[in-house]
């Protein structure tokens, strides 16, 4: 494995005999090269959303488009036109590929399954895709319907019942779904017990993958695994028994990466701070209580301040504007807490993290609508930029995703219409939904959105790179505790 994939990875994809893994955005390969799979073109090496690994052919998305490079033999590198763009997701199975746009589900590649013979339910309303050996799947959510076509050697067209199914994965032998409590449902092949389905993934699951004849699955942030064990795929490594955020599997071999869950943070009147996790299901899970001030002090905004990789707290006190920062470690206590100066009425809105350059951003405005950011750099310190009245327009939040050279701020008029800065793009017309937070909550690299309405519910969209919503989740209403931050979900390294 390349040292390279020792931090920042957000995405890993098992082929045959080479893996790949997502980087900030770029794509980084290992392995087998017998088709040239491991050169990865000018074009897959920034700005990458997803990727996918078949046979001996390697697959990313980029800005909607898919590009394909290595094995040719069944026409997997030759994209049709219809995957040049708006295309959010896309799936490789040995000798086919899918990509999933405007709800709909495009194949191209071998057929001598049916594999790429898209079924009428699956070219509209489909939310998530999956495909391995000669096998495509399709997911409707939130209705739960689960899609297969392919071949059914095994079974695998086959579908038994599942409960609201949140997610699916296809292998060879055998299919998954995820239902929507967490219970693991297998068909197709039994040889290996791969359809036994142990207790422990019966609920509280929150990812599934399947390989040739073994399945994976994620809970409580540690893995449970079943089935062939030939290549010891079943032998989970002892340094993954916690913190593993997310799980692929290939024909022979599996990987895993380990990190930290997306983090959302509340806080209640009276001044405590609470924080959940929220895996790529969309299912929050309440994790600790955090250490506060007291209640004159509100959480304003929360980011990676000195580049450790660890969250840390912004504080402002609602008296005179007096800021504060705390500087968190990973267990949640406080490394180091300084006040930093106050700034009379001009209320802290958002923190953008480092960059590659070391630099963040702190974002302000005052009652009057007049808005402002500090742009802090290693070399040169804070820098004042004033950006005028901005009327009716509230700066909400702001996100740097993937350490990319500019941040991206979001704004919302009192009838919530909602707009982001750079480049400029609307959101949608909310009503009285207010932006709470921003991040990247399932590790794709593009920024997901938090709200909370004036009545204390919550919603969560995951979004697509093109600026859609993929998933909406209602969370339910918070009731007194009010949202107050995100932190992506942040992968530290591959685990074959």
């Amino acid at each position: 494995m390349p040292a390279s994939a020792s931090s920042g990875v957000t995405a890993v994809a098992p082929g045959l005999y080479f893996s790949m893994a997502l980087r900030y955005g770029q794509v980084i390969a290992w392995g087998t090269n017998a088709s040239g799979q491991l050169n990865i073109p000018d074009a897959a090496l920034s700005g990458v959303s997803a990727i996918a690994a078949g046979f001996n052919t390697a697959f990313a998305l980029k800005n909607g488009q898919v590009i394909a490079w290595g094995d040719n033999s069944h026409g997997l590198t030759n994209v049709p036109a219809e995957a040049a763009s708006g295309v959010a997701a896309i799936a490789a199975g040995w000798n086919h590929a899918l990509a999933l746009k405007n709800g709909k589900v495009i194949a191209w590649g071998t057929n001598d399954y049916g594999q790429i013979s898209v079924p009428t339910a699956a070219t509209s309303g489909v939310t998530a895709i999956a495909a391995n050996g000669n096998i495509s799947m399709a997911l409707k959510y939130p209705q739960g319907d689960v899609i297969v076509w392919g071949d059914g050697t095994y079974g695998l067209t086959n579908v038994p019942y599942v409960s609201s199914a949140q997610a699916i994965a296809a292998g060879v032998k055998n299919c998954a779904a995820l239902s929507h409590d967490g219970h693991v449902v297998v068909w197709g092949d039994n040889t290996y017990g791969q359809t036994n389905v142990p207790v422990a993934a019966t609920t509280g699951v929150t990812a599934i993958a399947v390989g040739n004849a073994h399945i994976m699955a994620l809970r409580d942030q540690t893995i449970i695994n079943w089935g062939d064990s030939t290549f010891g795929q079943t032998n989970v490594p002892p340094d993954l028994t916690s913190n593993v955020v997310a799980i692929a599997d290939g024909w022979t071999h599996s990987l895993a990466i380990v990190g930290t869950l997306a983090r959302v943070y509340w806080q209640a009147p009276n001044g405590v701070v609470a924080e959940w996790t929220v895996g790529r299901t969309g299912v929050p899970q309440f994790s600790r209580v955090l250490a506060s001030p007291s209640s004159e002090w509100q959480l304003k905004a929360v980011g990676d301040f000195n580049g450790d990789g660890i969250e840390d707290f912004f504080w402002q006190r609602s008296s005179d504007g007096m800021m504060a920062i705390w500087m968190m470690n990973l267990d949640g206590t406080v490394r180091y807490a300084q006040s930093i100066f106050a700034v009379g009425d001009w209320e802290l809105k958002a923190f953008a993290s480092a960059d590659n350059t070391g630099s963040f951003q702190m974002y302000f405005q005052k009652p009057d609508g007049t808005a402002a950011y500090w742009d802090v750099s290693p070399d040169a310190g804070p820098q004042a930029v004033v950006l005028g009245q901005m009327n009716n327009w509230k700066l909400r939040t702001a996100v740097n995703i993937n350490k990319s050279a500019s941040s991206k701020v979001y704004w919302q008029r009192p009838d919530g219409l909602t707009v982001s800065w750079w480049p400029p793009a609307t959101v949608g017309q909310v009503n009285t939904w207010i932006l709470r937070a921003a991040a990247d909550m399932d590790g794709d690299g593009v920024a997901d959105l938090l709200w909370q309405n004036s009545n204390g519910d919550v919603a969560m969209w995951f979004m697509k790179a093109n600026g859609t919503p993929a998933r909406v989740y209602n969370w339910g209403n918070a009731g007194v505790w009010r949202l107050c931050g995100a932190a992506s979900a942040r992968g530290i390294n591959v685990q074959p």
